[in-house]
């Protein structure tokens, strides 16, 4: 995989250590690139005296707006939808991963949904009436009832340290 362009204060740094007579080899090691990356930069900065990037250098888009479009459509009327699932509809040749970038950028990003008790047709039933029975009640009587579907609590403690062992 590419590392991604030499961000603006990264570019800064290299043009001050080259300044500073610091040897390539070593500006890439802190910079945690490789040396041909300085070399180039370095070279392109000496001939141009610029550090920025061309306007529209660097990988064409594959999508085009209305690709863009179309894909952020389909997600949004089906918000469970894969990327496969959306690749499958287009008319487009690119991979699942570029249909979840364009997603990325338009802020819709991948979330997994809330596992949910299944709760069946039986139980549905049997809960209804059991508070339909149980609405009227008063207080007083809920006061006595023993709520067994509360989370446990257990103390810990070191065994060692009560017992002196």
């Amino acid at each position: 995989m590419t590392r991604s362009q030499l961000s603006d204060f990264e570019k800064g740094k290299i043009v001050a250590w080259n300044d500073c007579n610091v040897p390539k080899k070593e500006i890439a090691r802190k910079l945690s690139r490789s040396a041909k990356c300085i070399r180039k930069f370095i070279n392109k900065y000496r001939s141009t005296k610029n550090y920025k990037r061309k306007i529209g250098s660097g990988k064409k888009r594959k999508t085009s707006v209305q690709d863009d479009r179309q894909i952020i459509r389909i997600a949004r009327k089906d918000r469970f939808i894969t990327s496969r699932n959306i690749l499958n509809q287009l008319d487009v040749k690119i991979s699942p991963l570029t249909i979840r970038r364009r997603l990325n950028e338009a802020g819709l990003h991948s979330r997994k949904s809330a596992k949910k008790p299944f709760i069946s047709e039986k139980n549905r039933v049997a809960r209804l009436n059991w508070a339909n029975t149980h609405s009227t009640w008063p207080i007083e009587k809920w006061r006595s009832v023993l709520w067994s579907d509360e989370t446990p609590i257990t103390l810990q403690w070191k065994v060692k340290a009560l017992y002196g062992g």
